[in-house]
C-alpha cells in the first residue's frame, strides 16, 4: 500500500489522492498490528501530505503529530519507547507542523515549531542543510505573514543559499523560496524583483508538474500584472482557474 502511494507521487501523479489516502490508512492499520514503527511514522507523514494538499489542515496536523510522537518515542504503541530517537525525522516533523500552522494562520504555533526546529538543529553536530533551508523559508513566510518584510527577505535569502550548496541543488525547494521572495517583493512594490522570482518559481513548478504551486505562482503573477496591465492580469487569473479546473477534473 505504502509503496504504491510513493510510486505515484514520485511520478508526479497527484490525481488519486483520495484513493491513496485509503491505501495509506490500510497500511497504517497493518503496521500497527505488527509494530512496524518506522514504517508507521512514514505513512502518517505521507497521509498528512495528502490531507495538506486537499486543504484538510486539521487532519494533516493530526497525522504529523502522530508521526512526531513515534519519532520521539512517545506514542502509545508497544515498543515505541525502545526505538532509537529519530532527530532528523523530528526536525522534518517540526517543519511540516510549522507549514500547516501557517496554512491555518496559527502564527504562534508556527513560531513555536520553527523555534523548536532551530533549537534541535543547534544541538546537531551538523544540521541537515535541506531541513535548515526549509526552516528558514518557513520563518520567512511567518515574518511575511506578520508584516515584517525585511526580516522575511533575509530569512528567504538565507534559505536559498542552503538549496544552492554544492551537491544540494534541489530545484523544487528553490522554487518554493522564489515564490516566497516574489510575494514579499510584491508587497514591497519592488515589481521587477517580484516578477523575476515569481517567473523563476513558475518555470520550475511547471517543469516539475507541481500543479498546486504552479497555480499559486500564476495567481501572484496576476496580482503583479494588475498594477500595470489589468487585461493581462485577467488572462493569468483565467489561466490559474483553467489549470485548477483541469486538475479537479483529473482527480
Amino acid at each position: 500500500f505504502s509503496s504504491r502511494r510513493r510510486h505515484t507521487r514520485l511520478q508526479g501523479d497527484w490525481s488519486s489522492d483520495v484513493c491513496s489516502s485509503d491505501l495509506l490508512k490500510s497500511a497504517i492499520k497493518l503496521k500497527e498490528s505488527i509494530n512496524d514503527l518506522h514504517g508507521l511514522a512514514r505513512d502518517h507523514d505521507d497521509l498528512a501530505d495528502i490531507y495538506n494538499r486537499l486543504g484538510e489542515y486539521p487532519k494533516a496536523q493530526g497525522c504529523y503529530l502522530e508521526s512526531l510522537k513515534i519519532k520521539e518515542g512517545n506514542a502509545d504503541i508497544e515498543g515505541n519507547a525502545d526505538i532509537e530517537r529519530d532527530d532528523y525525522g523530528i526536525l522534518k516533523s517540526y517543519n511540516n507542523l510549522a507549514n500547516i500552522a501557517l496554512s491555518m494562520n496559527h502564527f504562534e504555533k508556527a513560531k513555536t515549531y520553527i523555534e523548536e526546529a532551530e533549537r534541535l538543529s543547534g544541538q546537531q553536530k551538523k544540521s541537515p542543510i535541506n531541513l535548515e533551508g526549509t526552516r528558514l523559508r518557513l520563518q520567512g513566510d511567518l515574518q511575511f505573514a506578520q508584516g515584517d518584510y525585511e526580516s522575511g527577505l533575509e530569512s528567504c535569502r538565507e534559505a536559498l543559499k542552503c538549496f544552492r550548496e554544492p551537491n544540494r541543488t534541489v530545484l523544487h525547494s528553490q522554487a518554493l523560496v522564489f515564490l516566497s521572495l516574489g510575494r514579499i517583493y510584491l508587497m514591497m512594490a519592488n515589481f521587477e524583483l517580484a516578477k523575476q522570482n515569481l517567473e523563476s518559481a513558475y518555470t520550475i513548478f511547471e517543469n516539475s508538474q507541481m500543479i498546486d504551486h504552479k497555480i499559486r505562482a500564476i495567481t501572484y503573477l496576476a496580482r503583479l500584472s494588475a498594477f500595470s496591465n489589468p487585461e493581462d492580469a485577467f488572462k493569468k487569473n483565467q489561466e490559474a482557474l483553467n489549470v485548477a479546473r483541469s486538475e479537479e477534473h483529473t482527480s
